[in-house]
């Protein structure tokens, strides 16, 4: 439980139902998402004596196979590499927050992909402006093993970072992630794979390309996953792009969920649908994605200026359509800070070197923009303390993914762990253990 106001220990008064008096004892929370005590955040000191059962008062609240492949950055065997720097990145980051993007490229077919091309240019300085931390990039293109030069302008324009380039799918392009924090892995999902089991006579068009990424400060590691699914509003293409959008589906409810679902994920990609505006053909691509099942969240974000939530084309005399989606896991839902349909002609007054044709020579796509407070930098929060039979039971709000210590101590001076690394799997925990003596402290901590 966070102290509140400048003392960073207080005393707060517990009575039971027999009128003895109790008292809770706080210590201030460690803060700061980006270098805190990774083992302890905050604690709970409880004094208690062992009869009666006590009633909180006096301001404590309730408050799918994987492709083959390997991640050789020397090898390319037509499947997935990790580039890696110096993590320079890393140290310009703004404490307690999480910036995604996500954004259609338009490098399909290019024969030239280098920090020379205009197009690439524009691309850079819009993620030099913005200072992303992870970028989920669509269409770089395959012509010309151009794909590798990924390396040279991410590390022109996004020094530091680290660089994941997806395998081969259709011949024409690569998913890409950028990440001013270390990818520990990464892994090309349903490429190619057969759609027949989700309503479809065909192949996957190209993937569902996952990073995973150890962001700082977190408990687990990030898996942020990007995807480009079929094009076009022809009755073959709908019906395709809707059996990818099942197969990600399934593959969210079946494979990872059940392995990881403790962990913080999320989906970004163009996903050729608006769910405001569905055309002839289409079956429900987006909610399909977002459906339950996969935990997955719908987000509409728009731009500051014009207050549209649509993406494409920017290369035409207008917007018409909203294909670029960001859609977090439930736990960063709920921590959303800001969000923006991203264009370089609507930035004022002007930031140089960015132009304001930038967007416009980049790409037909406008990117996506997300930012997310840190939503484990929450203050441990006792919700009920009860004594029957001599069973002491402690409830607390807890965080998904997150781990507790339980200690106990009879003179505040030596503490004894009664359990370690007990993880919470729900946002609601409970510990049972027997009262042992008169008078007993017990404290709670996160462990990381």
């Amino acid at each position: 439980m966070a102290s509140r106001g400048k003392k960073s220990k207080m005393k707060r008064r517990l009575r039971n139902t027999r009128n003895r008096t109790y008292s809770i004892q706080d210590s201030a929370a460690f803060r700061g998402w980006w270098g805190r005590d990774p083992f302890l955040r905050a604690f709970i000191v409880l004094l208690l004596t062992v009869a009666g059962t006590a009633a909180l008062a006096d301001g404590v609240t309730a408050a799918l196979a994987a492709s083959s492949g390997s991640s050789d950055p020397a090898a390319d065997d037509g499947s997935w590499r990790i580039t890696t720097w110096p993590a320079q990145g890393a140290q310009n980051k703004q404490s307690g927050v999480l910036t995604l993007v996500s954004y259609n490229v338009l490098g399909r077919d290019r024969a030239d992909w280098t920090t020379n091309s205009a197009q690439v240019r524009a691309i850079g300085r819009q993620l030099a402006f913005l200072e992303p931390d992870i970028i989920g990039f669509q269409e770089i293109p395959e012509t010309n093993a151009n794909y590798l030069q990924m390396s040279a302008w991410v590390r022109a324009y996004l020094p530091g970072y680290y660089l994941a380039t997806g395998q081969r799918t259709d011949g024409g392009e690569r998913s890409a992630v950028a990440s001013r924090f270390p990818i520990a892995r990464s892994q090309s999902w349903l490429a190619r794979s057969s759609l027949a089991v989700f309503g479809y006579d065909g192949a996957f068009t190209r993937d569902l390309f996952e990073a995973e990424i150890l962001v700082p400060g977190l408990p687990q590691p990030f898996h942020f996953f990007t995807t480009h699914l079929k094009a076009h509003s022809d009755q073959a293409s709908s019906l395709r792009r809707a059996a990818e959008a099942r197969a990600i589906s399934n593959y969210f409810a079946t494979v990872y969920l059940p392995a990881k679902g403790l962990r913080p994920y999320a989906l970004v990609g163009d996903m050729n649908e608006d769910i405001a505006r569905p055309r002839t053909y289409e079956q429900r691509a987006i909610q399909t994605l977002t459906s339950l099942p996969t935990g997955l969240r719908l987000t509409t974000p728009r731009n500051p200026v014009t207050n549209d939530e649509r993406t494409w084309s920017i290369q035409n005399s207008s917007l018409t359509i909203r294909f670029d989606y960001i859609l977090p896991c439930g736990l960063f839902f709920s921590n959303i800070l800001s969000s923006q349909v991203f264009r370089s002609d609507k930035v004022y007054p002007p930031a140089p070197p960015l132009l304001a044709s930038d967007s416009a020579s980049a790409a037909d796509h406008l990117p996506v923009v997300m930012v997310f407070r840190d939503p484990y930098d929450v203050p441990l929060s006792i919700r009920a303390l009860t004594i029957t039979n001599q069973t002491v039971c402690l409830d607390w709000k807890a965080i998904p993914g997150d781990r507790y210590r339980v200690e106990r101590s009879a003179d505040l001076a030596a503490w004894q762990p009664i359990v370690r690394n007990l993880l919470a799997e729900s946002p609601d925990m409970r510990f049972e253990t027997l009262a042992t003596g008169p008078t007993l402290f017990f404290r709670i901590a996160r462990e990381r």
